[in-house]
């Protein structure tokens, strides 16, 4: 079997995963530009599709904002909306899944930052919950030093 067939089969099982992932319990799916509008439009969908509690649709509407907020500023294809706002582009999709609620992101970046992309995200995962809080809390205080001086 060629490269090209294998390769060309390997597409046709994602598109194929991709579409059985689509047709259950999806939330909401959307890929493209991750601007201010789309966000609040984005935002409130999520808002009135969960059925649960005022918590639940606020922990959920947070991690929509910084997922959504990571893909607007650093994925590497941009777009440049017509109030010249430059906003990133890629995927969201918030999907029900027996008991559990799946988020998925993806954007791309560029090929020169994946190694500390990839080396962050393994030492994220590696975290327990306490551990997470405190990186957290050190990465709003590194971000508020370096905008005190902007």
């Amino acid at each position: 079997m060629g490269d090209s067939t294998l390769k060309n089969r390997q597409k046709a099982e994602f598109l194929e995963d991709f579409y059985e992932m689509l047709s259950k319990e999806i939330i909401i799916a959307y890929r493209g530009t991750f601007e201010k509008t789309v966000l609040g439009v984005l935002a409130q969908n999520i808002g009135t599709s969960i059925d649960s509690s005022s918590v639940l649709r606020g922990k959920f509407l947070k991690l929509f904002l910084e997922l959504s907020q990571n893909i607007s500023e650093h994925s590497t294809e941009v777009v440049k909306s017509s109030n010249g706002e430059i906003s990133g582009s890629g995927l969201l999709i918030i999907k029900y899944k027996g008991e559990d609620y799946l988020f998925i992101t993806g954007n791309l970046i560029r090929k020169d930052n994946f190694e500390n992309v990839d080396k962050t995200v393994n030492h994220i995962n590696s975290m327990n919950r306490d551990e997470l809080r405190e990186y957290k809390r050190e990465q709003i205080e590194k971000a508020e030093r370096t905008n005190r001086y902007l």
